[in-house]
C-alpha cells in the first residue's frame, strides 16, 4: 500500500482489492507497514474491504505497527473487526478462519 490512503487514491486501491477477491483469495492480506497517513476514505474503503471479503469468504488482515495508523482504525471501529497484525510473518502464520469462528486476533 502506499504511504498515504486518502479520497486522492482510495478508488484505485478499491479496485484492485476487489480485483484480488474475484480471483479467488481465501486470505487477503494488506500490508500497510509503509502507510503513514489514512484518511476517513481509506478507512470507510477498509471496512468495505472486509464486507466484500467476507462476502467471498476470504478472511483480510492487515499489516501495521502506525500508531497513527491504528488510532484512525480503532476511532472507527475498523480495528475491531479487522486483525491487525505487526508484520508479514505473523498475518501469514495467523490460523485460518474456522466455520462460525471469529478469524480475528485479541
Amino acid at each position: 500500500m502506499p504511504g498515504e490512503i486518502d479520497l486522492r487514491n482510495v478508488t484505485g486501491i478499491w479496485e484492485n482489492l476487489l480485483r484480488i477477491l474475484h480471483f479467488g483469495a481465501r486470505i487477503l492480506i494488506i500490508d500497510m507497514s509503509a502507510t503513514t497517513s489514512c484518511d476517513m476514505a481509506g478507512a470507510r474503503m477498509l471496512v468495505r474491504a472486509h464486507e466484500r471479503a467476507r462476502a467471498h469468504k476470504a478472511d483480510l488482515r492487515l499489516v501495521t505497527t502506525d500508531a497513527g495508523l491504528k488510532y484512525v482504525l480503532g476511532m472507527t471501529g475498523t480495528g475491531l473487526h479487522i486483525g491487525i497484525y505487526p508484520d508479514l510473518a505473523a498475518a501469514h502464520a495467523a490460523a485460518p478462519p474456522e466455520a462460525g469462528v471469529s478469524p480475528w486476533p485479541g
